[in-house]
Protein backbone atom coordinates (compact mmCIF):
# COMPACT_ATOMS: atom_id res chain seq x y z
CA UNK A 1 0.00 0.00 0.00
CA UNK A 2 2.99 2.57 0.84
CA UNK A 3 4.09 2.01 -2.59
CA UNK A 4 1.80 1.99 -4.39
CA UNK A 5 0.76 5.29 -2.57
CA UNK A 6 3.99 6.92 -3.06
CA UNK A 7 4.10 6.06 -6.97
CA UNK A 8 0.46 7.55 -7.03
CA UNK A 9 1.58 10.30 -5.94
CA UNK A 10 5.39 10.77 -6.99
CA UNK A 11 3.62 10.00 -10.58
CA UNK A 12 0.96 13.09 -10.10
CA UNK A 13 4.01 15.57 -8.92
CA UNK A 14 5.83 14.09 -12.42
CA UNK A 15 2.61 14.96 -14.46
CA UNK A 16 2.76 18.53 -12.90
CA UNK A 17 6.20 18.93 -14.31
CA UNK A 18 6.28 16.84 -17.16
CA UNK A 19 9.72 18.13 -18.28
CA UNK A 20 11.59 16.59 -15.30
CA UNK A 21 11.28 13.36 -17.04
CA UNK A 22 11.97 14.29 -20.56
CA UNK A 23 14.55 16.56 -20.45
CA UNK A 24 16.84 16.18 -17.58
CA UNK A 25 18.88 19.22 -17.92
CA UNK A 26 15.95 20.76 -15.75
CA UNK A 27 16.68 18.54 -13.12
CA UNK A 28 19.80 21.19 -12.00
CA UNK A 29 19.65 24.86 -12.19
CA UNK A 30 22.91 27.50 -12.08
CA UNK A 31 21.98 28.17 -8.13
CA UNK A 32 20.29 25.20 -6.48
CA UNK A 33 18.79 27.51 -3.56
CA UNK A 34 17.31 30.42 -5.44
CA UNK A 35 16.49 29.22 -8.89
CA UNK A 36 14.34 26.58 -7.79
CA UNK A 37 11.54 26.24 -4.80
CA UNK A 38 9.40 22.47 -4.15
CA UNK A 39 6.20 22.47 -4.23
CA UNK A 40 4.63 22.10 -1.03
CA UNK A 41 3.27 18.12 -2.23
CA UNK A 42 6.79 17.91 -3.20
CA UNK A 43 8.01 18.96 0.64
CA UNK A 44 5.63 17.15 2.05
CA UNK A 45 6.16 13.85 -0.01
CA UNK A 46 9.68 13.74 0.88
CA UNK A 47 8.75 14.40 4.70
CA UNK A 48 6.60 11.09 3.89
CA UNK A 49 9.57 9.36 1.92
CA UNK A 50 12.24 10.13 5.15
CA UNK A 51 9.53 8.78 7.58
CA UNK A 52 8.69 5.86 6.13
CA UNK A 53 12.55 4.99 5.33
CA UNK A 54 13.58 5.75 8.57
CA UNK A 55 10.98 3.39 10.03
CA UNK A 56 11.60 0.60 7.83
CA UNK A 57 15.84 0.65 8.91
CA UNK A 58 14.74 0.44 12.43
CA UNK A 59 12.73 -2.45 11.90
CA UNK A 60 15.03 -3.92 9.87
CA UNK A 61 18.15 -3.32 12.16
CA UNK A 62 16.30 -4.28 15.62
CA UNK A 63 12.64 -5.54 15.26
CA UNK A 64 13.27 -8.41 12.26
CA UNK A 65 15.12 -11.86 12.78
CA UNK A 66 18.48 -11.72 9.76
CA UNK A 67 16.60 -14.66 8.26
CA UNK A 68 16.91 -13.30 4.12
CA UNK A 69 20.00 -13.84 2.59
CA UNK A 70 20.75 -10.26 1.74
CA UNK A 71 20.14 -9.01 5.56
CA UNK A 72 23.43 -6.80 4.86
CA UNK A 73 22.61 -5.53 1.60
CA UNK A 74 19.41 -4.60 2.61
CA UNK A 75 20.13 -2.74 5.52
CA UNK A 76 23.12 -0.75 3.07
CA UNK A 77 20.62 -0.16 0.91
CA UNK A 78 18.78 1.74 3.64
CA UNK A 79 21.01 3.43 5.25
CA UNK A 80 22.23 5.00 1.03
CA UNK A 81 18.63 5.89 0.37
CA UNK A 82 17.71 7.73 3.88
CA UNK A 83 21.35 9.36 2.91
CA UNK A 84 20.20 10.26 -0.35
CA UNK A 85 16.48 11.67 0.62
CA UNK A 86 17.53 13.79 3.40
CA UNK A 87 21.07 15.40 1.87
CA UNK A 88 18.48 15.69 -1.31
CA UNK A 89 16.20 17.77 0.63
CA UNK A 90 18.47 19.75 2.48
CA UNK A 91 20.77 20.78 -0.83
CA UNK A 92 17.59 21.32 -2.98
CA UNK A 93 18.23 18.66 -5.19
CA UNK A 94 14.23 17.47 -4.99
CA UNK A 95 14.02 17.19 -8.34
CA UNK A 96 16.68 14.22 -9.07
CA UNK A 97 15.05 12.66 -5.71
CA UNK A 98 11.75 12.88 -7.08
CA UNK A 99 12.99 10.33 -10.26
CA UNK A 100 14.91 8.44 -8.14
CA UNK A 101 12.14 7.71 -5.59
CA UNK A 102 9.25 7.27 -8.77
CA UNK A 103 11.71 4.57 -10.07
CA UNK A 104 12.05 3.07 -6.84
CA UNK A 105 8.55 2.55 -5.73
CA UNK A 106 7.50 1.74 -9.30
CA UNK A 107 9.50 -1.20 -9.45
CA UNK A 108 8.65 -2.75 -5.42
CA UNK A 109 5.06 -2.87 -6.22
CA UNK A 110 5.36 -5.89 -8.47
CA UNK A 111 7.85 -6.81 -6.03
CA UNK A 112 5.62 -7.31 -3.36
CA UNK A 113 2.94 -8.61 -5.32
CA UNK A 114 5.15 -11.72 -6.25
CA UNK A 115 5.96 -12.27 -2.75
CA UNK A 116 2.46 -12.54 -1.77
CA UNK A 117 1.55 -14.60 -4.29
CA UNK A 118 4.55 -16.59 -3.22
CA UNK A 119 3.59 -16.85 0.60
CA UNK A 120 -0.01 -18.27 -0.77
CA UNK A 121 1.58 -20.72 -3.16
CA UNK A 122 -0.61 -19.68 -5.72
CA UNK A 123 1.96 -21.74 -8.42
CA UNK A 124 1.72 -24.00 -11.24
CA UNK A 125 -1.51 -24.97 -12.83
CA UNK A 126 -3.33 -25.24 -9.73
CA UNK A 127 -2.71 -21.82 -8.76
CA UNK A 128 -2.94 -20.67 -12.67
CA UNK A 129 0.95 -20.09 -12.57
CA UNK A 130 -0.01 -16.57 -10.31
CA UNK A 131 3.33 -16.83 -9.04
CA UNK A 132 5.21 -17.12 -12.51
CA UNK A 133 3.79 -14.38 -14.29
CA UNK A 134 4.35 -12.28 -11.22
CA UNK A 135 7.96 -13.36 -11.47
CA UNK A 136 7.96 -12.19 -14.93
CA UNK A 137 6.53 -9.22 -14.52
CA UNK A 138 8.84 -8.11 -12.07
CA UNK A 139 12.04 -9.15 -13.57
CA UNK A 140 10.81 -6.98 -16.20
CA UNK A 141 9.86 -4.16 -14.51
CA UNK A 142 13.44 -4.52 -12.94
CA UNK A 143 14.94 -4.06 -15.49
CA UNK A 144 13.38 -1.62 -17.28
CA UNK A 145 13.38 0.52 -14.17
CA UNK A 146 16.65 -0.37 -11.80
CA UNK A 147 18.98 -1.17 -14.52
CA UNK A 148 18.13 1.09 -17.40
CA UNK A 149 16.32 4.27 -16.50
CA UNK A 150 17.86 4.90 -13.11
CA UNK A 151 21.49 5.34 -14.60
CA UNK A 152 20.52 6.56 -18.11
CA UNK A 153 18.03 9.29 -16.23
CA UNK A 154 19.65 9.84 -12.87
CA UNK A 155 23.37 8.77 -12.88
CA UNK A 156 24.42 10.03 -16.34
CA UNK A 157 22.67 13.69 -15.62
CA UNK A 158 23.87 14.28 -11.68
CA UNK A 159 27.99 12.70 -12.95
CA UNK A 160 27.50 14.89 -16.30
CA UNK A 161 24.58 17.56 -16.76
CA UNK A 162 24.64 18.81 -13.19
CA UNK A 163 28.90 19.85 -13.45
CA UNK A 164 27.94 21.86 -16.39
CA UNK A 165 25.24 23.43 -15.51
CA UNK A 166 25.50 24.37 -11.21
CA UNK A 167 27.53 27.68 -11.07
CA UNK A 168 30.50 27.02 -8.01
CA UNK A 169 29.71 23.61 -7.85
CA UNK A 170 30.80 21.40 -4.50
CA UNK A 171 33.02 18.88 -6.05
CA UNK A 172 32.97 16.84 -2.18
CA UNK A 173 28.94 17.03 -2.05
CA UNK A 174 28.86 16.19 -6.38
CA UNK A 175 31.18 13.06 -5.16
CA UNK A 176 28.90 12.06 -2.30
CA UNK A 177 25.84 12.37 -3.76
CA UNK A 178 27.23 10.16 -6.86
CA UNK A 179 28.91 8.15 -4.84
CA UNK A 180 25.46 7.11 -2.80
CA UNK A 181 23.98 6.98 -6.62
CA UNK A 182 26.45 4.43 -7.56
CA UNK A 183 26.22 2.55 -4.35
CA UNK A 184 22.60 1.48 -5.39
CA UNK A 185 23.45 0.86 -8.63
CA UNK A 186 25.64 -1.86 -7.57
CA UNK A 187 23.43 -3.10 -5.71
CA UNK A 188 20.46 -3.03 -8.57
CA UNK A 189 22.95 -5.56 -10.56
CA UNK A 190 23.67 -7.84 -6.58
CA UNK A 191 19.63 -8.39 -6.42
CA UNK A 192 19.47 -8.80 -10.51
CA UNK A 193 21.78 -11.81 -10.21
CA UNK A 194 19.89 -12.71 -7.32
CA UNK A 195 16.55 -12.30 -9.31
CA UNK A 196 18.02 -14.62 -12.07
CA UNK A 197 19.30 -17.48 -9.50
CA UNK A 198 15.84 -17.48 -8.77
CA UNK A 199 14.29 -17.62 -12.28
CA UNK A 200 16.66 -21.09 -12.28
CA UNK A 201 15.36 -22.80 -9.45
CA UNK A 202 11.75 -21.50 -10.55
CA UNK A 203 12.08 -23.87 -13.31
CA UNK A 204 13.79 -26.43 -11.58
CA UNK A 205 12.64 -26.81 -8.47
CA UNK A 206 9.23 -24.13 -8.09
CA UNK A 207 8.48 -20.78 -7.70
CA UNK A 208 7.63 -21.57 -3.29
CA UNK A 209 10.82 -23.47 -2.98
CA UNK A 210 13.32 -21.46 -5.74
CA UNK A 211 12.08 -17.92 -3.17
CA UNK A 212 12.84 -19.65 0.27
CA UNK A 213 15.81 -21.81 -0.79
CA UNK A 214 17.43 -17.80 -2.88
CA UNK A 215 15.84 -15.35 -0.93
CA UNK A 216 14.49 -16.39 2.47
CA UNK A 217 17.18 -18.43 3.75
CA UNK A 218 17.08 -19.83 7.21
CA UNK A 219 17.41 -18.11 10.38
CA UNK A 220 20.18 -19.50 13.16
CA UNK A 221 17.71 -20.73 15.00
CA UNK A 222 15.92 -22.58 12.90
CA UNK A 223 19.18 -24.03 11.83
CA UNK A 224 19.74 -25.55 15.04
CA UNK A 225 16.42 -27.14 15.55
Amino acid sequence: MIHVGMTVWEFSLLCDEPWLWNHTRTLWSKNLFTDYKPSQSLELLYLAQLGVWMMVGFSHRYLERPRKKDYVIMYVHHIATIMLVLGSYIRSLTRVGLLIMFLHDLSDIPIDIMKMLNYMKLENRAGWFASEISFGVTLTVWIIARLYQFPARVIRSSLFESISIVENPSYVEWAIFNGMLSILMVLHIWWTFLFLRIAYKVITKGPHAAGEDTYEGVSDDEKES
